[in-house]
């Protein structure tokens, strides 16, 4: 069996910095696979791990940072590891990318089973699994909080709201997880390093056939940029006292504040 899991490089969101005028400062800004992709690989590992899987990684990114970040990936077990690699030649816009992963996919061979996290960490969208399946001819479902693999057909539970919804559906297929499907495991510092960059190839998207784009156009438009409301800053009223002389001065406050009636 076959599994091919899509992991996005993306900026850490937790790390970036906001210039109120400018807006996110990504120049410097820490990266990693992003951690929706993370539960993908987790969970394409523990299948290999129940049935002899061999599990490939495929990204597209720029090359010496993301080829760190597919180290990672690889040691949470997985089997090899491809990486598209961005020139300045190609505007990775939308439409680009889908095209980058489908000539990738066909590049290497046969699958039996796509993963991808439910969104990407960094715009939060959520059309490269449906978009993939329908270039592919393939099933999709998504939202998955539990997967299971036998016979040639996959199981698949999905939250929806208040309801738990369960589907099958025949292999090949893909299937984007969210993050309560698993806890992915966190491999040390000594088992990154140890995986060879062997295991990593890079591909260059004229091997793949992608025409160059030489214009900055892109399918998504940045109309404004907001720093986050900022939080409001404390009162530091302070209570002291015996117990219950604490506990009226704190419900009196509060009352005051009116957090209580």
């Amino acid at each position: 069996m076959n599994i091919i899991v899509l992991a996005k490089h993306v900026v850490d969101t937790a790390a970036l910095r906001i210039d109120p005028k400018t807006g996110p400062v990504f120049r410097g800004a820490l990266t990693k696979v992003s951690d929706y992709d993370k539960h993908a690989v987790e969970e394409a590992v523990r299948i290999k791990e129940k049935t002899g899987a061999k599990v490939t990684i495929l990204c597209v990114g720029p090359t010496e940072a993301a080829r760190t970040s597919l180290k990672e990936a690889v040691a949470m077990g997985a089997d090899e590891a491809f990486l598209v690699s961005t020139g300045s030649s190609y505007v990775f816009n939308n439409m680009l990318t889908l095209m980058a992963l489908i000539n990738s996919i066909k590049r290497i061979g046969s699958y039996d089973l796509i993963i991808c996290g439910e969104v990407s960490e960094d715009l939060y969208q959520a059309y490269i699994g449906p978009a993939l399946a329908v270039q592919l001819g393939i099933p999709f479902i998504g939202s998955a909080v539990k997967m299971e693999v036998n016979a040639g057909k996959i199981r698949v539970e999905r939250k929806l709201e208040d309801v738990v919804e369960v589907l099958e559906s025949p292999l090949p297929a893909i299937i984007s997880v969210t993050r309560e499907i698993n806890q992915p495991r966190i491999p040390t510092t000594m088992q990154i390093m140890k995986v060879p960059l062997t295991k990593i190839k890079t591909i260059a998207p004229g091997e793949l056939g992608l025409s160059e784009v030489k214009d900055k156009e892109d399918d998504i438009s940045v109309l404004e940029k907001l720093e986050p409301a900022r939080m409001a800053s404390r009162k530091g009223i302070k209570v002291e006292g015996a117990p219950e002389e604490v506990a009226e001065k704190l419900i009196d406050a509060l009352k005051k504040e009116g957090v209580l009636e």
